[in-house]
């Protein structure tokens, strides 16, 4: 069961103009986790309860270019459940911990430096690059060696800490599960970007980081017999060495755009991570894309999980949307995946082969000012039924909406539906397939902007067969702006 209460204050700033801004929201929320799904272990009750507070100056300082923000979390734990003491035979983690404080970000930014070349961003932010989202604590310059109308050369680069988890002022990337986390080991990271974007339309980008731990004592994370391995024996360990690309260009005479992206694992010498799609426009309400994807997914240089077979997969997919009337759109696609068995990064050990997946997908939709609808679904089916691991899928989904008074109230309703063969089974890596697993869901609610600084909202969701989740919960917001 879930309940949300959020309540926010803030202020909007006019471009160039010294400001202040507050916005504050408070939230609750409450509901249960099985994480032993078909063992009768019974649930873990959490409830919490979340406050953030988000400051910001702009615009200070005596040309106004200095901008500082900082966003402060503190959340709680009233759980019902399972706690530090809980009998080991439960199965289910436990924890004490109640009391989070985190600092999410807390930065300086000064721009223009050198007036139109050099930027700086001291204190803690999180980083977006070709790498994905990175947490540091440190300073990161940004240097414009040349810009011509839009097209413009930029470098960046930062040095700092990585912020650590379940420590005072830790920056946790997603919301507490109700496990208790220890990883405060010191570490120093560094790394930086180049992007250029050319002839009005290329859009180049080269990413480099590398992080490295430093421990109290003696670790050694596996045997120097294997290949492979992370060579992170000792107090200081390599987390991270990777490298990543990307381009992208827009063909304005074919309305086509064509993109690509590439990260480079050096720890183990290998791609992790391969993309490469085109997009076609070729007249208005018609698009079609296509994209293939490799992964071969990797952890930090010294986790545990790289000793596990991590199934590394190729994917490919088509797909065509039409409107045929302003309004009403459909939508058909075909995947095709292919799962890879193989050696593992550390262990050495040799998994049954590899697999094939692939589904069609299809739906509908219609949507005008006041009323909504549509209906979707797609289905994904294990060719040799060697492995389910996430290969064998069907979902569909219906969803509706309307809006009363120009959108100031919307009700909206949604019923889904999923069936999968879990990945977490025991006898996967010897070629056995779980039992499937099916899920519905229903969901109504609705929304009330009431005014310019006041809305609400409250959502009634209910499951029926879910493995990880309890049988319902409710989620209310109520926000006030200033």
């Amino acid at each position: 069961m879930g309940l949300c209460l959020a309540a926010s204050l803030g202020g909007i700033r006019e471009a160039g103009a010294q400001s202040m801004s507050l916005t504050a929201k408070t939230i609750y929320h409450a509901y249960q986790i099985n994480l032993w799904p078909g063992q009768d272990l019974g649930y873990r009750d959490l409830n919490r309860f979340y406050t953030t507070l988000d400051v910001g100056g702009w615009s200070l300082g005596p040309g106004g270019d200095i901008d500082a923000v900082m966003s402060l979390r503190y959340d709680t734990d009233f759980g019902t459940g399972f706690h530090i003491d809980t009998p080991a035979q439960v199965g289910i983690p436990a924890t004490d911990q109640r009391n989070d404080l985190d600092l999410i970000f807390a930065y300086v930014d000064w721009k223009n430096i050198v007036k139109g070349r050099l930027h700086g961003r001291l204190g803690r932010q999180v980083l977006v690059d070709d790498l994905a989202w990175y947490s540091l604590d440190g300073v990161n310059l940004t240097f414009i060696p040349w810009r011509s109308g839009r097209d413009n050369v930029t470098l960046s680069a930062y040095v700092g800490m990585p912020v650590r988890f379940d420590v005072v002022f830790s920056s946790e990337p997603f919301l507490n599960d109700g496990t208790q986390v220890k990883d405060n080991t010191a570490g120093l990271a560094f790394g930086g970007t180049a992007r250029a974007t050319l002839f009005g339309g290329l859009d180049l980008s080269v990413s480099y980081r590398q992080e490295v731990a430093f421990r109290k004592g003696e670790l050694e994370a596996f045997r120097n017999d294997l290949d492979g391995a992370a060579a992170s024996a000792g107090s200081i360990g390599l987390q991270e060495s990777r490298l990543g690309a990307s381009a992208g260009y827009t063909i304005q005479p074919l309305h086509a755009d064509v993109y690509g992206s590439l990260i480079w694992d050096a720890i183990t010498g290998a791609i992790e991570q391969a993309r490469a799609g085109v997009g076609y426009d070729p007249i208005r309400g018609v698009h079609v894309q296509g994209e293939y994807l490799r992964s071969r997914p990797r952890f930090a240089g010294d986790s545990i999980f790289n000793w596990f077979n991590i199934f590394a997969y190729d994917r490919g997919r088509l797909e065509l949307s039409l409107e045929l009337i302003p309004g009403l759109t459909v939508q058909g696609g075909y995947l095709l995946q292919v799962f890879g068995g193989g050696t593992t990064a550390t262990s050495g050990a040799d998994f049954p082969g590899s697999d094939l997946s692939h589904g069609p997908s299809g739906g509908v939709s219609y949507r005008s000012p006041r009323f909504g609808a549509g209906v979707h679904g797609e289905a994904a089916t294990n060719g040799g039924g060697s492995y389910a691991y996430g290969g064998n899928y069907r979902s569909g989904w219906a969803w509706a909406d309307v809006s009363f008074l120009e959108r100031t109230l919307v009700a909206d309703a949604r019923v889904s539906l999923t069936t999968v063969q879990t990945d977490w089974y025991a006898g996967n890596d010897a070629g056995q397939v779980a039992p499937a697993d099916t899920t519905v869901n229903v969901a109504l609610g609705g929304r009330a902007n009431l005014f310019d600084f006041l809305s609400a909202r409250v959502m009634f969701v209910k499951n029926f067969g879910a493995a990880l989740e309890g049988s319902y919960r409710i989620y209310s917001e109520l926000a006030v702006r200033y």
